[in-house]
């Protein structure tokens, strides 16, 4: 009778330490997925001015690129490729080990590795990490969680379709000089296998303070609250202090700018253009369009 209650007992605890083993597999492993190309970013622009994007590739159900990239309120091109020309000033004046493209390429192949975001540890509600380091062995110092979560988003959501919009990077970045008005247009696309998948289109103040102090809404503030001439701000940033509404338009600058870019992601196509620079494609668009029109045509020339 002991020598059966043992092999019971015995049977108890593998059977036990095989369903924890299962489950354990079972957190730690990913689904295959559906072979595509995928795309998220996040919903709006962050108090630095960025939003982050990632492009994930599925091939024969595992994913098998990953990319990382950011794009600024005031179209400026890529974090990600502003990094790699060592203009994102990480390491200068952040004291940071390594450069940001040098910690997302970790966060990357560590995905390409493992295979599912959601197994990522973070260390902290800020969503950083010890379980990633740089090629270089320095430790991953930004959070990755929006990475991870991104890339969740994705594949959770439809493949992008093939389009016919060739594009040397992911973003493509055009600005025109400022004109008379000290306006200087520009817009950031997002190319994804060939389709468009985010625009950002918007216009930033170029001129110096003026000195009676007319323009100051179109700065930022400095510590002590005094307008900073070192950072100007878009129409898309101060909104209504723009003014059309109250010049008798329907909607102010930065919402037209918005029913532009939904045209061009709806469409995948520049919107017609009358002789006066104005649109009748867009109902609620009032303003000039044809500066946006010839920075898509530089765009995908």
């Amino acid at each position: 009778m002991k020598k059966l209650v043992s092999i019971f007992i015995v049977l108890a605890v593998l059977l036990t330490a095989s369903a924890v083993f299962a489950e354990g597999q079972q957190e730690g492993a990913a689904a295959a997925y559906t072979d595509g190309v995928y795309f998220a970013q996040e919903d709006a622009f962050a108090g630095s001015g960025y939003k982050y994007f990632v492009v994930v590739t599925v091939d024969g159900g595992k994913i098998t690129d990953a990319y990382w990239g950011g794009t600024n309120v005031q179209p400026n091109g890529d974090k990600r490729r502003m990094s790699e020309n060592k203009q994102y000033g990480m390491v200068k004046f952040g004291k940071a080990a390594s450069y940001w493209y040098e910690q997302a390429e970790a966060a990357e192949k560590w995905l390409l590795a493992n295979q599912n975001p959601a197994a990522m540890k973070y260390t902290d509600d800020h969503g950083h990490t010890d379980m990633l380091k740089t090629d270089g062995g320095a430790g991953v110092s930004i959070h990755v969680v929006e990475f991870f979560t991104l890339v969740e988003k994705a594949l959770s959501s439809t493949a992008v379709p093939a389009g016919n919009f060739k594009a040397k990077d992911y973003v493509v970045n055009v600005k025109l000089p400022a004109g008379n008005t000290g306006w200087a247009t520009a817009a950031d696309f997002i190319v994804a296998n060939g389709t468009i998948v985010d625009v950002n289109y918007n216009s930033v103040y170029s001129n110096k303070p003026a000195a009676d102090g007319k323009d100051a809404a179109y700065f930022g503030k400095d510590a002590n609250g005094k307008v900073d001439a070192n950072a100007p701000l878009s129409k898309d940033q101060i909104g209504e202090v723009y003014g059309m509404k109250k010049a008798g338009s329907q909607f102010e600058w930065n919402e037209q700018a918005a029913k532009v870019e939904d045209y061009i992601l709806k469409n995948q196509a520049i919107m017609a253009v009358n002789a006066d620079g104005k649109t009748d494609a867009i109902a609620g668009v009032s303003v000039h369009v044809n500066e946006f029109v010839e920075i898509f045509n530089k765009a995908f020339k």
